[in-house]
């Protein structure tokens, strides 16, 4: 995690903190990333926003492996290794992983997920790797389509 985010998650987290032990910790990982994206872009770093924003994603997708799927830790690591999966990273893997699950289910809900999680993780990586700096519409769009992955992952999983 970045400098800023984590000053900002230190921030976050000395305000406002969750009972123990009444959320996983990767859904309190997740939660926390999409406030702190909401406070970031309320500041104007809307770089750093859209980086929580999509993490946000992959953090609720790790909180479904183990709690839907019911996968352990090492389980998951193996799983999302690139030696394991064909060579994908981490990010691919997953969202292929839960493409194909989604599918299983829904043909439309998995290409409307797949769809949206390219378009957030595109958004990541030119807000992380390229020199533009972000603006406002470019975070609206990205917590526009968090929720969309949230709201497909909470319907088939939850």
């Amino acid at each position: 995690m970045c400098f800023v985010c984590e000053l900002f998650l230190f921030a976050l987290l000395t305000k406002q903190t969750a009972p123990k032990n009444c959320m996983s910790n990767w859904l309190n990982k997740s939660n926390t990333s999409s406030n702190v994206a909401q406070n970031l872009c309320a500041s104007k770093h809307y770089d750093v926003a859209i980086h929580c924003s999509y993490y946000s994603c992959v953090q609720l997708m790790l909180h479904y492996l183990e709690f839907y799927f019911g996968l352990e830790q090492n389980e998951i690591d193996n799983m999302l290794n690139p030696k394991q999966n064909g060579g994908d990273g981490l990010h691919k893997a997953l969202g292929n992983y839960y493409y194909n699950s989604i599918d299983q289910k829904d043909e439309d809900d998995a290409f409307k997920f797949s769809n949206v999680l390219g378009k957030i993780r595109r958004h990541r990586i030119t807000a992380d790797y390229q020199k533009t700096i972000s603006n406002p519409d470019n975070f609206n769009n990205c917590d526009k389509w968090q929720s969309e992955i949230t709201d497909i992952l909470n319907k088939h999983y939850d």
